[in-house]
């Protein structure tokens, strides 16, 4: 305990991610936040980029989307399924229980940018983000003067803090605007004030593979139709005089990375060239790379060629004559994605201009820097969504200041500081006054005082767990040359230990209490249109975000995952009632700001009523670690009872075996092949159903016994608890995912629902040996056939090995996540960017160091051969255990428990277990001789 409490007195040294250049994409910008203000900085020289973010900035509003009485038709689909006939079932759930994905996503606040004036020749540049601090800073020499940019996201004052310092008086002079693509106005005022207000909104979407196939079948009007909405192609974006606000720079060839990552639809792209005397009046020869999927193509205005139906092959165009004059032109290409890496693809050679009679005069390469913009619809006239505002000032020392039309001004400086507030209508609050207030309070104090309450507030959660795992020395090499080290074979211990710092920084700065939970991006988004709406997931995806809140000692910034619960346990009762005539609630496979619960898309995905049911476990295990009674009574009972009600109501009795199954449902996102070879992806007895209402009868009925409940309503849950189906091994050893063993038409499948029970439940421990096996056989199925592709699949296979007590293995999948899904930033590659990986991955390692799920502390349980010597401190085990821990020589050293009320639990160590009594605050030593 002593030596526990004088590390939390100290810095943790070396734990920061540092980089020798600015980044060049927002995947290698870096991350600060204070749970509800978020920030990416980028760590630019001459223009400084800070990417924004509020965690309330969401298009749309509440509305109905149940399916009414839909209950009614229940019945009928679970005889059809019963009966075989499984495909007229996953039919009629679709018809009568689906409803329609609309689109509203969580959206960025916008950008701030720095332009800076009279650098010149830049030497020394290093920017680093310190996580034990969570301070992010660049510095450089620019003409031999030190420059010092400092910046962080108080949870203290609630403001993003801007500190920018020269090594010489009146050598700071730099602009200052504020900016956002759509939906916002910027005013600067008073000398040194800036606001943004807006509002969030979502554009009427449209199904790009339906436009790509209507525009097929009338291919004279091809673009007409797939473009007619589009805001570009009314105004004329392709014309050489056209208003290019809102355009961003892009690198072609090359396919959408960053912030077009993942996009479907149109998107502009435009670039000017010099041409040359001797070509003009000459027919050109345009050449193009490999173009997902269409492409229309203009020069100076003039159209000069399209392509609908090469997908992925090279263009070439023929520019007229009389559209080629001397001086600069505007050449234009507009490209139509319907699916995969969309862009102009390919070598820069293939990417070039010439004249077409020969090759005498040269080729002009077109490969480089061009300019991009989204397509898009004009706003809605009522738009629905956030309203939100951004209050920023300017205190500079020394020097002038000046609002001007398009930003503030700085001049000959000694140094500034720049303050930024914002705040959104979200809970009912008056965005403009509400950040002007707050922003009045911080710029109150002084730079010195906001960084120190802010440093103070975060070492508060941030220091009490420090692990070390050796190989230090790595730490002379900048963060991007170790990632790269590491994919190109080399192991890297301590980076393995600041990525699960990093986790843990990550989630500090996304999830405080009082603020929303941390959705599919954590807070950092820069995307109108998210991937996935940076929606919650509850199938697996904002679970496992808060898989490291507990064990790593940060039980507070669990608290935003259970007003999500809150929320849609509200919804649910709705939905239970409509869809199923159950009691209870009920929630599916995603919800967003609104908290909606109904079951959304298509069966594959939507179709699966127990996203509310394994929320609830997260109540439960933050009792478990916790152990405050008050919680366990007060909030999470209420919440689990509920969720048991509903299960009790809704199984079914299969006539087959006489147990209950839950259904009809999927396994999430996964499908299978019928004898009769159709794919299907909906059943009666999912095994993840089944695994998912086995744990939460558990935990009821343990917190009953925890608080002395003994009803009618315990006694039922009980009973149906011995009365599921239980988890079935298929003759090839595997665990089945379905009722049966039906053939996998994606055997490498990126979901392994059906290991609930292995991680993150706990039905399947190490007592029960044959469940074990079959566990491990499904993984290697899995990984055989690809499996663990995304981010956050491979962090759940290095938690699923970690329970299987293979330390090799599991490290063997945390090196992989390493190697192909995580990007320079240390930010995980779904891809595109996507949090959960990170989360994930950090508490596999946890998981790898210590576990306690199952009754009992079990330490180092999955300790791999590359991890000979190291130590952890602050690390948390169920019952309210702390424990600090030291290992040599792959052996343990010592541990030393603590709890903060006296508890009886046993000790494991390597297969040998040791029953011990903990005192009230009061450490207890253990070494490997006690085993």
């Amino acid at each position: 305990m002593i030596a526990t409490l004088f590390l939390l007195c100290l810095p943790q040294d070396g734990l920061k991610l540092w980089y020798d250049e600015p980044a060049a994409r927002w995947e290698e910008a870096l991350p600060l936040g204070n749970g509800r203000l978020g920030a990416m900085v980028f760590g630019g020289v001459e223009e400084e980029r800070f990417q924004l973010n509020e965690d309330t900035i969401w298009a749309g509003a509440p509305f109905e989307r149940d399916r009414k009485g839909a209950h009614a038709h229940l019945e009928k689909a679970r005889e059809l399924f019963f009966a075989g006939e499984v495909v007229e079932g996953q039919a009629l759930m679709q018809r009568e229980f689906m409803t329609e994905r609309i689109i509203r996503s969580y959206q960025p606040l916008g950008d701030l940018r720095l332009t800076f004036h009279g650098l010149g020749e830049v030497s020394d540049y290093r920017r680093e983000l310190d996580v034990g601090q969570a301070v992010a800073t660049t510095t450089f020499r620019a003409n031999g003067i030190e420059h010092t940019r400092r910046a962080f996201a108080s949870p203290a004052d609630d403001v993003i803090v801007i500190e920018l310092k020269v090594g010489q008086p009146g050598a700071l002079s730099f602009d200052l605007g504020l900016s956002r693509e759509r939906g916002a106005a910027v005013r600067y005022f008073d000398g040194d004030m800036a606001t943004l207000e807006g509002q969030a909104y979502h554009l009427p979407g449209s199904d790009v593979g339906a436009l790509h196939r209507q525009g097929l079948e009338e291919r004279d009007r091809y673009w007409e139709l797939v473009a007619a909405e589009d805001r570009g192609w009314r105004e004329g974006w392709q014309e050489p005089g056209a208003h290019m606000t809102g355009w961003r720079p892009i690198d072609v060839p090359g396919a959408w990375s960053g912030e077009l990552a993942g996009v479907d639809g149109l998107v502009w792209l435009r670039r000017t060239v010099q041409i040359p005397a001797d070509w003009a009046g000459r027919e050109l020869l345009l050449r193009l790379g490999p173009i997902d999927d269409a492409d229309v193509v203009w020069f100076n205005g003039v159209r000069v060629g399209d392509s609908i139906a090469a997908w992925n092959r090279p263009r070439t165009y023929r520019v007229p004559a009389g559209a080629v004059r001397a001086g600069e032109a505007t050449l234009a290409v507009l490209v139509f994605d319907t699916g995969g890496a969309g862009g102009i693809t390919g070598a820069p050679d293939l990417c070039t201009l010439a004249p077409a009679d020969g090759p005498k005069l040269g080729a002009m390469p077109l490969a480089g820097s061009w300019t991009y913009r989204r397509a898009e619809p004009a706003p809605p006239e009522d738009p629905e969504g956030v309203r939100f505002a951004a209050f920023a000032r300017v205190l500079p020392t020394g020097g002038t200041v000046e609002s001007a039309p398009d930003g503030i001004r700085v001049r000959d400086a000694n140094a500034a500081t720049i303050v930024l507030a914002a705040a959104t209508d979200y809970r009912g609050g008056v965005p403009l006054s509400d950040a002007d207030a707050t922003l009045d309070r911080a710029t109150r104090k002084s730079a010195r005082e906001l960084l120190n309450r802010h440093v103070a507030m975060h070492r508060r959660l941030f220091d009490r767990v420090a692990l070390h795992l050796g190989g230090r020395d790595a730490r002379a090499k900048a963060t991007d040359e170790r990632l790269l080290a590491v994919k190109a074979g080399a192991l890297d211990p301590d980076l393995l230990a600041l990525y699960f710092q990093y986790g843990r920084y990550l989630l500090i700065s996304s999830s405080r209490p009082g603020t929303m939970p941390a959705n599919l991006q954590g807070i950092w988004n820069p995307h109108l249109e998210a991937p996935w709406n940076s929606d919650y997931h509850i199938n697996i995806n904002c679970q496992m975000n808060y898989w490291p809140a507990e064990v790593t000692n940060l039980a507070e910034c669990h608290e935003p995952f259970f007003d999500l619960v809150d929320g849609i346990r509200a919804r649910g009762r709705t939905t239970a009632r409509e869809l199923y005539d159950c009691p209870g609630w009920v929630a599916h496979h995603t919800t967003d700001a609104w908290f909606f619960t109904s079951p959304i898309g298509r069966t594959v995905w939507g179709l699966w009523p127990t996203g509310g049911a394994w929320c609830t476990r997260h109540l439960y295990e933050h009792y478990l670690y916790g152990r405050d009674r008050a919680f366990l009574r007060e909030r999470a009972w209420p919440v689990m009872k509920e969720a048991a009600e509903f299960f009790l109501a809704y199984l079914a009795t299969d006539p087959a075996t006489g147990k209950l199954v839950s259904g009809p449902s999927s396994s999430p996102e996964n499908s299978y092949r019928t004898e009769d070879g159709q794919v299907a992806d909906t059943c009666m007895g999912a095994a993840m159903d089944q695994q998912i209402v086995w744990d939460l009868f558990t935990n009821v009925i343990e917190a009953a016994g925890e608080l002395g409940i003994e009803d009618d309503f315990v006694e039922r849950v009980a009973k149906a608890r011995e009365n599921l189906a239980p988890a079935t091994i298929g003759p090839d050893g595997r665990l089945l995912e379905w009722s049966r063993p039906y053939d996998e038409p994606e055997p490498g499948h990126r979901h392994m629902s059906h290991l609930y029970g292995l991680h993150p439940g706990r039905q399947f421990t190490s007592d029960r040996l044959n469940y074990f096996a079959a566990a491990r056989k499904v993984l290697e199925h899995r990984l055989e056939h690809g499996g663990g592709h995304t981010g956050w699949s491979r962090a759940w296979i290095v938690n699923f090995y970690a329970r299987l007590l293979d330390g090799d293995k599991a490290h063997e999948n945390l090196v992989a996540l390493l190697r192909k899904s995580t990007l320079p930033n240390l930010f995980d590659d779904h891809p595109p960017f996507q949090i959960d990986g990170n989360f994930g991955g950090t508490a596999g390692i946890a998981e790898m160091l210590l576990q306690s799920h199952d009754g009992a502390i079990t330490l180092l349980p999955a300790l791999p051969k590359a991890w000979p010597e190291g130590s952890f401190t602050g690390l948390r085990a169920r019952g309210g255990v702390t424990i600090d821990l030291w290992w040599k020589e792959g052996e343990l050293e010592r541990a030393s428990l603590w709890a903060k009320d006296a508890i009886a639990i046993p000790v494991r160590y390597q297969g040998r277990r040791k029953d011990v009594h903990l005192s009230a605050n009061e450490p207890l030593v253990l070494t490997a001789d006690d085993f």
